[in-house]
């Protein structure tokens, strides 16, 4: 084998600056060992999940790494890679999703690299300390190539990575004479291992499914967006590779808040999205447990831009709101927000199946002129006979599509299909992840082209005019004035104040003699309403014949409906609102806390 000269103390334990500082940050950032509750010190986000996915990975770092791990009886393992600006993460061996078996032929992500063979050869026995293994390390390093680290349990020596053991075997014989008085073993494969390398240079190889392997730095980049703190690997049955960045609470909301609202914003919303997505990380559970982290980097969990997204003005906001969260009755709660109500928030219990008591339908006129105020879609049968087959349901040639039931907001609550063979009625959100969420804006809509349009002028201008006190009025009649309800599909109530007044309906203008004494004296059921109780009148039951071919959904807002809604946040703020009355707006009787440190 041809001699190989490397530098050593690239490995070895180095007490400068940026150890220290990394060391420092590892603390920060909590153990190696797993932990699937996100808290104010670690945060997990899985930027990369799920199946027989990239692989290798590349990770760069100006600052180069440093790798900490767990030993029984010292706690904390530190390796120092400072001197390697770039790492290529490997999986050792290519193993088939269903079954987890290993693949020994010679494929492509052999053949090109993409992959390390899964059989190895260990070097002499098992070692003791980390200090005696990069003593024997050096000493293999000038005779024999591709030696390195790893970690199983214990120490080991490793060399090579061979696609099958006939091979493996083979050089076994090859090696046997180069060191004297050492043995070679055959390394068996382990669909959990990692193999860390730099360019050509294997470094270091461990067991994922142990522990935690943790790589700490500064700033680092992963697929062309950057990141702060540190990550992990591991190699899991459903999810080969799993990435995961380990960052403070903090500084996950850094890459968060420029994700999921503006930094263009005023800070009183940003605050308030800050509070939201905090309690939401905190309260999110063992959700993805099974792969390791907390949440994930996608609207699944909440949008996560690392520290690419960054800036001033949102870290401005998290820096300012650090500390506090929301609560419910002394309790820590989990906060669910959208990007516009339509002009009326729900209650949970009419998105999904609990009802939770600070998520209660609230009028929204805020959010009213924002982006997908109104919305409409066209669909096609054929594609809604497409998405329902792809959800389960075979119904054959869809004929008609009815709307059966509302929630007080106006959100649909049930919607049938119906047929040539049978039917299938979807329930609340379930409308929107079957049709399409992204097609499908909100469960605010209806087949009726007359709800198309918000007439967002006269419906903020109707509530203005309603009196927030009972006064007296200076016209001849005296007392409060009256008010009757004029069904134009955006006024819902008018003070009389003449005899006559005009009322649109039914497409034409007509004019209207009062008697306002009668009214007075009768029971009016609007008496006292102070604002609008919804913005939009819609039939409680529609139906609409899809045999021609196509139906248009006229909709209202974009989400969910459950609690903030962002765009409302932030006219509420341009209104001069601060963070902590726009969270008591959305989420009703809730108080800020302070956390414990």
């Amino acid at each position: 084998m041809k001699p190989i000269n490397k530098q050593v103390n690239s490995l070895s334990f180095k007490f400068n600056l940026f150890f220290m500082l990394l060391l420092l940050l590892w603390a920060m950032t909590g153990s190696n060992t797993p932990n699937f509750a996100a808290s104010m010190s670690q945060v997990d986000i899985g930027l990369i999940y799920g199946q027989n996915n990239q692989y290798p990975i590349g990770v760069t770092s100006d600052a180069g790494f440093v790798l900490t791990f767990e030993v029984p009886g010292l706690n904390l393992q530190t390796i120092d890679f400072s001197a390697y600006k770039n790492l290529l993460i490997y999986k050792d061996g290519y193993y088939e999703p269903s079954g987890r078996t290993l693949i020994t032929t010679n494929e492509a992500y052999y053949a090109n690299g993409q992959v390390k063979g899964a059989y190895h050869l260990q070097i002499g026995e098992t070692i003791a300390t980390y200090e005696e293994a990069v003593m024997l390390l050096s000493a293999l390093q000038s005779i024999l190539n591709d030696v390195y680290l790893a970690y199983d349990d214990s120490w080991h020596i490793y060399q090579g990575t061979y696609i099958d053991e006939i091979t493996a075997s083979a050089q076994i014989t090859a090696l046997t004479p180069l060191i004297q008085g050492k043995t070679i073993s055959l390394v068996e494969p382990n669909s959990s291992r990692v193999i860390i390398a730099s360019k050509d240079k294997l470094l270091f190889s461990y067991d994922s499914s142990e522990q935690n392997f943790v790589f700490h730095t500064s700033i680092f980049d992963l697929n062309g967006t950057k990141y702060r703190n540190s990550f992990y690997v591991k190699r899991l049955p459903g999810s080969d590779f799993t990435f995961v960045n380990r960052v403070t609470m903090k500084e996950y909301l850094y890459g968060v808040l420029p994700k999921e609202a503006s930094s263009s914003w005023p800070i009183e919303a940003l605050k308030a999205q800050a509070i939201a997505s905090k309690n939401f990380a905190l309260t999110i559970g063992s959700k993805y447990a099974a792969y390791g982290f907390d949440v994930e980097s996608t609207v699944n969990s909440q949008v996560y831009g690392g520290y690419s997204a960054e800036s001033e003005l949102c870290n401005k906001a998290v820096d300012e709101t650090d500390g506090y969260a929301l609560a419910y009755e002394g309790e820590l709660i989990p906060l669910y927000f959208h990007a516009n109500s339509g002009g009326i928030t729900d209650n949970s219990e009419n998105v999904w199946s609990s009802a939770l008591p600070y998520l209660v339908s609230t009028t929204d006129l805020y959010s009213l002129g924002a982006p997908n105020t109104d919305w409409n879609a066209t669909m096609n049968k054929f594609e809604m006979e497409s998405k329902l087959i792809a959800a389960g349901y075979g119904l054959g040639s869809l004929k008609t599509i009815n709307i059966l039931e509302r929630a007080e907001s106006g959100r649909v609550l049930k919607l049938e299909f119906v047929g040539t063979i049978s039917k299938a009625t979807l329930s609340k959100d379930k409308i929107r992840s079957v049709l399409g969420s992204s097609i499908i804006k909100s469960t605010l809509f209806s087949f009726d082209k007359d709800t198309a349009v918000t007439d967002v002028a006269a419906i903020k201008n109707a509530t203005a005019s309603v009196p927030t006190s009972n006064t007296n009025s200076t016209n001849d009649i005296g007392g409060n004035m009256p008010k009757i309800r004029i069904e134009n599909g955006a006024i819902y109530g008018q003070f009389v104040d003449s005899a006559q007044i005009e009322v649109y309906q039914s497409g034409s203008l007509s004019t209207v003699k009062v008697d306002k004494n009668a009214l007075l004296s009768a029971t009016d059921i609007y008496n006292g309403l102070k604002t609008i109780t919804k913005p939009y009148l819609y039939k409680s039951t529609e139906s609409i014949d899809i045999t021609s071919g196509n139906v248009i959904f006229y909709g209202h807002g974009y989400g969910h409906g459950l609690g903030m809604s962002q765009w409302g946040a932030k006219a509420m703020a341009d209104q001069g609102k601060t963070y902590e009355e726009i969270l008591k707006f959305y989420y009703q009787n809730t108080e800020l806390i302070k956390l414990d440190e």
